[in-house]
């Protein structure tokens, strides 16, 4: 029976592939469906599926979003945009009109995004990018130029639904317990009063950054207010943190990453090779310059 971790074990190995040449459309996944030369978010979703013999569970193969979409409700495999989707489910877009776009959900941020990876996508465009990529999406507003109208849950068995046991360097954190962890923490070290329930959402996010604003203060003098909100003088007094640092400014850091779903292997304040391939994993899959070094770009990026 194929599973949720095969499917988007799948996906991920595509991250990085383009469509050539450039702006035409033209991938194996639309050679493979017989439609090349087409928009094929849908049809790069389809090729996965196909991949571990599970086209079944999703109707066939598509490579027009709203019938898919169609599909899924007739079906009973709809989830509406306020359910909480898992890794596995698939993700549909709308614009004004209507339904237009599609991926993978890797992990559910609480009720702020989800880490998705898309085919025909890129980092400064919404749809029709031409590269497989890992995205973090908001939810949008409804009847917006682009938001999330809701969810396929495929069939997949029980044991599937999270997928487990992904490298820290790679993968997006997996269930609620590691952000858990993070809460606790932040409630114990930081008075942070925050809910331990496993969901990324606002006062966590804040959390963090009023933590890092006052790690900052106590540091290196920063004089900054403790406010949570990421603006222009954090940013300018963001320290860079790179491997071999240990202490609370990396396991901010680390916190950061696990909450956006990277680096479940560590949160002990220890900037090793965990966390060192946490941190290129986030750049890459956020069009930042691929380092392994946290300074204001990829701060900026987690926190803003």
């Amino acid at each position: 029976m194929a599973t949720a971790q095969e499917f988007i074990n799948v996906a991920r190995s595509q991250v990085g592939y383009k469509e050539s040449p450039a702006n035409s459309n033209r991938t194996k996944y639309g050679e493979w469906y017989g439609m090349d030369g087409q928009p094929w978010c849908a049809m790069f979703v389809s090729w996965c599926f196909d991949q571990i013999g599970a086209l079944d569970l999703v109707g066939g193969k598509f490579a027009y979003t709203p019938s898919w979409a169609a599909w899924a409700k007739a079906n009973g495999c709809w989830l509406d945009r306020e359910e909480k989707p898992q890794p596995g489910d698939l993700v549909f877009f709308a614009n004004s009109v209507r339904i237009c776009h599609v991926g993978i959900v890797t992990r559910r941020n609480g009720t702020s995004s989800v880490s998705t990876i898309e085919g025909n996508t890129s980092a400064g465009s919404n749809a029709n990018g031409g590269q497989v990529q890992a995205r973090t999406r908001g939810y949008g507003r409804v009847g917006s130029g682009f938001w999330i109208a809701g969810f396929l849950r495929p069939k997949w068995t029980a044991a599937a639904q999270e997928p487990t046991g992904h490298p820290a360097s790679s993968s997006p954190a997996t269930g609620s317990e590691a952000v858990n962890q993070v809460q606790r923490w932040l409630n114990n070290n930081y008075n942070a009063g925050l809910d331990v329930d496993g969901e990324y959402g606002p006062l966590t996010k804040r959390a963090i950054v009023r933590a890092y604003q006052r790690w900052l203060n106590s540091t290196y003098g920063a004089r900054l207010a403790v406010d949570g909100i990421w603006g222009p003088r954090t940013r300018a007094a963001t320290r860079v943190i790179k491997r071999g640092q240990t202490g609370n400014g990396v396991k901010l850091l680390q916190a950061a990453l696990i909450c956006n779903g990277y680096g479940t292997n560590g949160f002990d304040g220890i900037f090793g090779g965990g966390t060192d391939g946490a941190v290129r994993a986030y750049q890459s899959a956020h069009g930042l310059q691929v380092d392994g070094q946290a300074g204001r770009d990829t701060f900026s990026s987690l926190f803003g």
